[in-house]
């Protein structure tokens, strides 16, 4: 399984503050057998920032498309956040989003963002990453998906349009929905 890691420490602040965080989540990921894409991002980002060493938007993104899962640790506000959570749920992976208890308002937008992929798991202490890690690993460890075309006549594809927004669901969700209602 390939794994992207994802954190927003530039700062001095977030560089003393979470880098155990970070720390944390690469040792774990590597623990329960994941392939990190982009290990290069290594632990000290601010070690890199200081030799003039930058990843754009798009490399990470790039970086993301190679990845089965991804795991952000979100603790320090990030616009780029945004954009790399925007394309993971756009390329249907798995995400886990970790952050440090008391740093988001209740109303954090994360958890009003109805993806069924996304994990959200705010921590009081470092120690609870590894097994948050863990049960995402194990959760998606089979998660890997199959493209394939399916040719249908007009009427069930008006069905399928009907479904999808009287249920507010893609097509494909409605499809995938009525197959594991049968426990295939």
């Amino acid at each position: 399984m390939n794994a992207y890691y994802g954190y927003f420490i530039w700062t001095e602040e977030g560089k003393n503050t979470y880098h155990e965080a970070v720390d944390k989540i690469r040792k774990s990921l590597k623990k329960y057998g994941a392939h990190l894409c982009a290990d290069d991002l290594d632990s000290q980002p601010w070690k890199r920032m200081q030799k003039g060493i930058t990843y754009s938007l798009e490399e990470h993104l790039r970086i993301i498309d190679k990845a089965d899962v991804c795991v952000f640790e979100y603790s320090v506000k990030s616009g780029a956040f945004g954009y790399q959570l925007a394309h993971v749920v756009e390329t249907e992976k798995p995400v886990l989003v970790l952050y440090k208890k008391g740093v988001h308002p209740v109303n954090f937008f994360l958890h009003n963002i109805n993806y069924p992929l996304m994990t959200i798991y705010e921590y009081d202490d470092t120690s609870e990453i590894e097994g948050q890690i863990e049960k995402f690993i194990d959760n998606y460890k089979d998660h890997e998906k199959t493209r394939y075309n399916l040719v249908i006549n007009k009427k069930l594809d008006q069905y399928l349009e009907w479904a999808a927004f009287q249920y507010k669901k893609s097509k494909t969700e409605v499809i995938q929905d009525a197959i594991e209602e049968y426990d295939v």
